[in-house]
């Protein structure tokens, strides 16, 4: 049968149009999981930057408590100790940062080639570095020293001057002469008495590093030793800091570096 004209196309024109098919792409993770990832990330930062912010605190506060405790001169002193060291470690060590510098100078003790403590510092350095100390009493808080000796029935006196928590005592002892020496051996001893020293546990120094020490391994480690021990050569004070692996951007582990190679 023959279709009237336009039928053709009447028919496809009310046939229904294909719609165009949109791929809908779901999220793997909904908005607000994102959101709650993005804020516990937030909080972790901001925790870890307030317990840097925390520990950098509380050694300040270490800092301020220990000045404290030695007194703000003697504080000054140590601190005009290390500045003038540091200024030798830059002329020797040109090439090295300054916490390099200290570890080669504690090597350089520790090779045994020399005796003296201040490797390598010649007579102007010595002289500066010595006459800041010799201007400081820190060293009262530091050790014990014979300050009187005397001959008494055939026996050597002396007394020591004691120094901690605040109050000054003497302490006497005595040392019996050999037989048969002579007045010459006797002035010997004598003097030999007069540069003796010991560690004070009760001085400043010591009491204020215990105060401090919390978990620093570095500072217990040098307080066990100096209590087991008290006065240490330099040789084997180097051998057991290096072995500690001090950090000598810490004002703690200057500060005994500084004592016991230059008190």
């Amino acid at each position: 049968n023959k279709q009237p004209a336009g039928t053709t196309h009447r028919i496809l024109h009310s046939l229904p149009q294909a719609q165009p098919r949109l791929r809908s792409i779901r999220p793997s993770v909904s908005c607000h999981k994102i959101t709650d990832m993005r804020n516990t990330t937030i909080y972790f930062i901001l925790l870890f930057l307030f317990s840097c912010n925390f520990q950098k605190s509380d050694y300040q506060k270490n800092i301020i408590l220990f000045e404290n405790h030695i007194g703000k001169e003697n504080a000054k002193e140590l601190t005009k100790l290390i500045n003038e060291f540091e200024k030798y470690l830059e002329e020797k060590y040109p090439n090295e940062a300054i916490d390099s510098a200290y570890t080669f100078f504690l090597r350089n003790i520790n090779s045994g080639y020399v005796s003296y403590h201040a490797v390598g510092i010649n007579k102007i350095w010595d002289k500066r570095l010595m006459e800041i100390k010799d201007r400081s009493s820190f060293k009262n808080e530091i050790y014990l020293y014979t300050d009187s000796v005397w001959l008494e029935n055939g026996e050597i006196k002396y007394s020591t001057c004691y120094y901690g928590a605040d109050t000054v005592r003497n302490e006497s002892g005595e040392f019996i002469i050999p037989n048969g020496d002579n007045e010459d051996s006797v002035r010997i001893y004598m003097d030999d008495i007069k540069k003796m020293k010991e560690f004070n546990l009760n001085g400043k120094y010591y009491t204020g590093l215990d105060l401090i020490k919390g978990q620093d391994s570095v500072i217990i480690g040098y307080l066990d030793a100096k209590f087991a021990a008290g006065c240490i050569s330099s040789k084997l004070f180097s051998q057991g800091f290096l072995y500690s692996k001090p950090d000598f951007k810490n004002y703690f582990h200057k500060r005994i570096f500084i004592v016991e190679l230059f008190y």
